[in-house]
């Protein structure tokens, strides 16, 4: 099959108008001037092709050849024996089908990892990882947090041992597992509580001007326990720190989870845990207050004042990510009927 081309020689950049005889294994390149060059399969590079643009094969002595019939240069590179993959791109943009098919599969294949298998990976990596990397990440979160994000509380001293009083009567904070203790500050917009992995565990000023010292800090604070113990911290911050998860997972290399500190402090105070790990924290909350004959009422009143704080606008139209205060009671209330219904 004889076309025509455009010749370069890869040494000026003058172009040569040429016909080139396509064969099943080479091509030939008729020059007027010159003797014909041959190229074989292996001298030849196809440049797979975008659109109607024209067609461009690279030659081994840095040539290049530009085809402007794309058709009868179809034809010949449709029967020629081709390395595998080497016309995936022209393939797959002349047939439309597939390329939705691919955009389809792509799609689906990351919403599976980002939505399922991500989360399961963080979880398995998060339970396995050594107390040490819970201890370090959470110090070196605190660099980012304390003294920066938030100040030292200014609540009378009175009132901070009552709330210390109040944390330290709650069973769980003695477990081995973690080293549970309190830390109170101020400096935040609004009333927060929030955890890090190892146990520490940061409530502010302004959230015991909203609720007071009484059922529902201690409701708050069962909350914040949840979180611990089911790590939501830790698995929060390597689902946003892919690469350390991958590397912990594969390599056993717990070098990176300090990008999980980094990742985490400005996650924790700006409730972005998502809606899985809210609601886990708040059945573990509930299931502690129903089992101590408080009821699930001081955790519905806390939510009922958090969401008021907002103007009345659910928090799931504000960050979609988190449950909103309403959707979050409702919860609540089925737990409970639940488990009035089956002791």
């Amino acid at each position: 099959m004889l076309i025509h081309a455009v010749y370069f020689d890869g040494k000026q950049a003058r172009r040569h108008e040429v016909t080139v005889e396509l064969l099943a294994d080479s091509l030939v390149v008729n020059l007027d001037s010159d003797p014909p060059q041959s190229y074989s399969r292996d001298e030849t590079d196809v440049v797979p092709a975008i659109g109607g643009a024209e067609r461009v094969v690279r030659l081994a002595d840095g040539g290049m050849l530009r085809f402007e019939d794309n058709d009868s240069f179809r034809l010949w590179e449709d029967r020629r024996p081709l390395r595998q993959g080497e016309r995936l791109v022209a393939r797959m943009e002349r047939r439309w089908a597939a390329v939705v098919a691919a955009v389809v599969a792509v799609a689906l294949v990351a919403v599976f990892f980002f939505q399922i298998a991500l989360p399961w990976l963080a979880k398995d990596v998060a339970f396995r990882l050594p107390p040490q990397a819970r201890v370090h990440v959470t110090r070196e979160a605190l660099r980012f947090i304390d003294g920066k994000i938030l100040k030292p509380s200014k609540l009378d001293e009175e009132t901070k041992t009552s709330l210390h009083e109040l944390f330290d009567s709650i069973p769980l904070v003695r477990s081995e597992a973690y080293n549970y203790r309190l830390a109170i500050r101020s400096g935040l917009a609004s009333p927060n509580a929030f955890a890090l992995p190892d146990g520490l565990i940061f409530v502010t000023d302004e959230l015991v001007d909203l609720i007071g010292i009484g059922d529902q800090m201690l409701a708050v604070l069962l909350h914040e326990i949840g979180h611990v113990e089911h790590q939501h911290g830790m698995r929060m911050g390597l689902q946003a720190s892919t690469l350390a998860l991958l590397g912990t997972l594969f390599l056993g290399d717990i070098s990176g989870v300090s990008s999980v500190a980094a990742a985490l402090p400005g996650m924790l105070t700006s409730h972005a845990y998502s809606r899985g790990f809210e609601i886990e924290a708040d059945l573990f909350a509930a299931e502690y207050l129903m089992d101590h004959d408080y009821g699930i009422e001081p955790l519905v009143d806390v939510f009922i004042k958090m969401e008021s704080i907002h103007g009345g606008i659910p928090l799931e139209d504000v960050l979609s990510t988190h449950p909103s205060m309403r959707k979050r009671v409702d919860i609540l209330r089925d737990f409970d009927r639940r488990q009035e219904a089956d002791p």
